[in-house]
C-alpha cells in the first residue's frame, strides 16, 4: 500500500500532539494506521521534514523497531482499547 504524504502528515500530527519526543510506539501506531512498516514510516517523516535528519540511524543504533517492539505496542493498544490504527 502506498500512502500519500498529507495522510501520512495527518497521522503523524495526530500521533504526536503534544509530545516531546518521536517513539517506537508512534512509529508503530502509524505504521498501522498508514499500512507502512514502522521504519519506512520513520524514513518518509524524516523526508518530508518531520523528524530530524538522522532518526532512522537513531532507531537502528538504538535497537531498531523489533516485532517484540510492534507485538508489545499492538497488544498495549487493544488491552487498553485505545485505536492504534488497525483494523
Amino acid at each position: 500500500m502506498t500512502v500519500d504524504d498529507e495522510t501520512l502528515r495527518a497521522a503523524f500530527f495526530a500521533h504526536t500532539d503534544g509530545a516531546e519526543n518521536f517513539t517506537r510506539r508512534m512509529a508503530i501506531a502509524i505504521g498501522d494506521h498508514c499500512g507502512l512498516a514502522p521504519m519506512k514510516v520513520v524514513s518518509r517523516l524524516e523526508l518530508m521534514g518531520f523528524l530530524r535528519i538522522g532518526s532512522g540511524a537513531w532507531f537502528r543504533e538504538n535497537g531498531g523497531i523489533t516485532q517484540k517492539h510492534i507485538n508489545r505496542a499492538r497488544a498495549d493498544c487493544w488491552r487498553c482499547n485505545r485505536p492504534c490504527g488497525r483494523a
